[in-house]
């Protein structure tokens, strides 16, 4: 049964005149010849095609109304008051309440079983139609949720910020594929099942039934597509806050053609949505909605394929080496294509090497983007500091010019054996001590280890062996109970029910949660936590922690750069990246301030004295990335990292560290995986003009295959950022692992993508030449194109 809820209204539909809201409109929806909105008024409308009058106003959401969908006579809705609602059409009465939800609903879809909801909680909550109860949950994004779609076939599309939209079977809750895109991903449609999704300024484009990536539509915002039952051709509606205008497309799926049928100029600044109906289209802005006659051209003025066709997409290769080699803004590109085109400059004819280098020329001569020369340093780093605790804290040993620089120099294995040689000479007590017994119950495996490490205050305490008792358990511990001990530790330390870690991009990894104070005892568990780790490390135990590398740079005293956030924030790092290269960023309308979502609640951080009023542009452009950067990265967690640190360092001091870098500190602790080349070589995907066959990927596979497991975890760790293989194997590897073909000599190292999991190489004329550039890459951490 319904839960039914009787509630008065608080609004008649005499209230609302002709297609205008009291408030701004989120969403639009031409239904039966009926228009239906949903805005920030807290309501949901639905007016009269023909005279625009307000039939019906459905109201009892607390908060704004962001999304609305409908099944036969019900229509349901999603709110920031972070609910979804049930209404009966007929009545205009609430039947049902779904209020089990963590957030902020921003998306929700429905079928004649479920009603499936998402928002700012990051997951995908599906709920029972008929009872209301919460019956699954998907997880795998790590941002917010936009956008949700049923296909006719019953999976589900989750569009979300991470830059990702996921496909899931609804009845076991499993990803069953991840399209993977480079911006924000917001609305996403589904026709003639091709799937079209909305970034910041285009529509991207993948063919359902191959999984291939088509064109993008470019300079477009709010758009919608429908099908043409009589033709079978597909018509689409976008608009262009830039041009201030709809285009109007005729798109034939079996051949790829794509056609301008008609541009029309808009009165507007910007249109929040878009839905077509038969002749016209309905498009809502502000408050307020219009409608617009689709005029489609007679067979007599109707323009030719080759002129109507948008330039860069008969370029396609040129245009996708550019956007998604060398991650150019893809609207930049398409523009100075068009460019070289009608100059006859650009001819389909010429390689694509030599497209390439006009292309390249042009850029830099219309000084559009900043295209660095091969062979000059594209990296501009800043460091960032931390300095949680004062020297020597927590310890009363003098630990000053502890290794010597032949020392620094020698390899990971030798190394970590004078690491521990050190520890046990300076740290490790000279005679027996009796050692500390922790009883834990499993139930409340965290709370009790937090009881019995909070009164390990000393190094003397911390140095004891440490044996580990389960209450009601007869199991003596001879290595085995701590080994469980600190696995099971690992998990529940981070699960996201404790709030104190976030997943991060790759979500592999975990970061403090800028939010963690939700849980009133989080500093004194990040105390807890650094003393674990330290613990763990001094004993020799692993654990499952795979923490960001920021993380980890700060235990071996390196310093932080914006370059890190590639590992923390891939939408984020790929924002500021876009920043440094283009020209005119007074155009993005950014100013020096950074918004911080605390559960619902919206909070704004000035990265400078007055922040919100000094705009970024060219000059300042740099300092805006560092400070963002040090906000994102340490000030916003600031306190917990410093507890953190302090945990550790109270075990092992921090010069005993400096013999490591972050990626050996993280094999260190974590251990270093059984790796399956065969898999990973069967699981990954090549680009940029590489197949499987070539020699170069021939002699890159035989080369991983040579090498033993320390140097695999450091080459997966290179690429991905961790050493970390997700539990599907390298098939859950998201996105998949790709080695993409750069055209650059052989003499200039690979460059990795951590936020991409991709790796950028030359093609290496041979097979010497391809493990040198390899190792001095993974074993000296350089990264980037730089000459030997």
């Amino acid at each position: 049964m319904y839960t039914l809820e009787k509630r008065p209204r608080s609004s008649e539909p005499k209230d609302f005149k002709k297609f205008k809201h009291r408030d701004k409109i989120n969403k639009i929806l031409v239904r039966n010849n009926e228009v239906w909105s949903c805005s920030v008024d807290k309501t949901i409308c639905q007016w009269d095609i023909e005279t625009q009058d307000c039939l019906k106003v459905f109201s009892g959401h607390r908060k704004a109304v962001t999304c609305f969908t409908f099944v036969d006579n019900m229509m349901f809705s999603g709110s920031f008051d972070r609910t979804a609602r049930a209404w009966d059409i007929d009545s205009g009465l609430c039947i049902g309440v779904y209020n089990r939800n963590d957030n902020w609903v921003s998306s929700i879809a429905a079928s004649e079983q479920y009603v499936i909801c998402g928002g700012y909680d990051c997951v995908v909550n599906v709920y029972d139609l008929k009872s209301c109860k919460k019956i699954q949950v998907f997880e795998g994004h790590v941002k917010r949720i936009e956008s949700i779609v049923i296909d006719e076939s019953g999976r589900v599309f989750t569009s979300s910020a991470d830059q990702t939209i996921r496909v899931w079977d609804v009845d076991t809750g499993e990803c069953m594929h991840v399209f993977h895109s480079r911006d924000h991903c917001f609305d996403v449609v589904i026709c003639d099942n091709h799937l079209y999704c909305r970034n910041y300024e285009q529509v991207q484009c993948w063919d359902l039934d191959t999984y291939k990536q088509l064109p993008p539509f470019l300079n477009t915002k709010a758009f919608d597509i429908k099908q043409d039952e009589e033709s079978e051709q597909c018509l689409m509606v976008g608009f262009s806050p830039e041009e201030r205008a709809f285009t109007i497309y005729n798109i034939n799926h079996e051949n790829g053609e794509r056609k301008i049928m008609s541009t029309i100029e808009a009165t507007i600044f910007n249109a929040t949505s878009v839905s077509i109906n038969h002749d016209y289209f309905y498009y809502a802005a502000g408050r307020h909605i219009q409608s617009v006659f689709i005029d489609t051209p007679t067979q007599e003025n109707q323009l030719s394929t080759q002129e109507t066709t948008p330039t860069y997409v008969l370029h396609q290769q040129l245009f996708n080496y550019f956007v998604d080699v060398l991650l150019i803004p893809s609207n930049i590109i398409a523009d100075n294509i068009d460019l070289l085109q009608k100059s006859n400059t650009l001819t389909q004819e010429l390689s694509l090497d030599d497209q390439i280098n006009i292309l390249q020329n042009q850029l830099n001569k219309n000084n559009s983007i900043c295209v660095t020369p091969l062979g000059e340093d594209r990296r501009v780093d800043f460091n960032i500091h931390l300095d949680p605790i004062t020297p020597n804290q927590g310890s009363s040993t003098t630990t000053t010019n502890i290794y010597t620089r032949d020392e620094m120099s020698l390899d990971f294995e030798t190394r970590t054996e004078l690491f521990y040689e050190r520890l046990r000479s300076h740290l490790e007590p000279q005679h027996v001590r009796q050692p500390t017994v922790i009883l834990v119950r499993r139930e409340e495996l965290v709370f009790d280890a937090l009881k019995h490490f909070s009164v390990l205050r000393d190094e003397s305490d911390l140095h004891k062996p440490m044996y580990i008792f389960f209450q009601g358990e007869r199991g003596l511990d001879m290595g085995g109970v701590t080994r469980e001990f600190y696995q099971l530790l690992s998990e529940q330390i981070l699960d996201s029910n404790n709030a104190l870690f976030v997943r991060t991009g790759t979500q592999y990894t975990y970061h403090p949660n800028p939010a963690s104070q939700v849980n009133e005892s989080h500093l004194q568990y990040f105390l807890f936590i650094g003393k674990l780790v330290g613990k763990a490390i001094f004993d020799l135990q692993m654990m499952d922690t795979h923490f960001s590398r920021v993380i980890f740079k700060l235990i071996v005293g390196k310093s932080i750069t914006y370059r890190d956030l590639e590992h923390v924030d891939p939408a984020l790092f790929l924002s500021m990246e876009r920043i440094l290269s283009s020209r005119n960023v007074e155009q993005m309308g950014l100013s020096f301030a950074a918004d911080l979502n605390d559960f619902g609640s919206n909070n704004e951080i000035e990265l400078i004295p007055d922040g919100t009023n000094v705009m970024v542009n060219d000059d300042n452009k740099v300092e805006f990335v560092q400070r963002y950067s040090q906000w994102k990265l340490v000030e916003s967690v600031k306190k917990q990292l410093e507890r953190l640190l302090q945990g550790v360092f109270q075990v092992i001091p921090r010069p005993y560290f400096c013999i490591f870098d972050e990626q050996e500190l993280e094999l260190l602790l974590c251990g270093s995986p059984e790796i399956n080349v065969e898999e990973w070589k069967s699981c990954t995907e090549y680009e940029g003009g590489f197949d499987a066959s070539m020699k170069c990927i021939e002699n890159f596979w035989c080369m991983v295959s040579n090498m033993d497991q320390v140097h695999r975890s450091k080459l997966l760790q290179f690429v991905t950022g961790t050493t970390c293989v997700p539990l599907e194997g390298f098939e859950g590897l998201h996105p998949h692992f790709t080695i993409c073909r750069v055209r650059s000599p052989p003499e200039f190292l690979p460059i990795a993508h951590t936020c991409l999991n991709r790796l950028d190489i030359p093609d290496y004329p041979d097979f010497q030449t391809l493990e040198q550039r390899f190792l001095q890459a993974i074993d000296h951490g350089l990264l980037g194109f730089d000459r030997i």
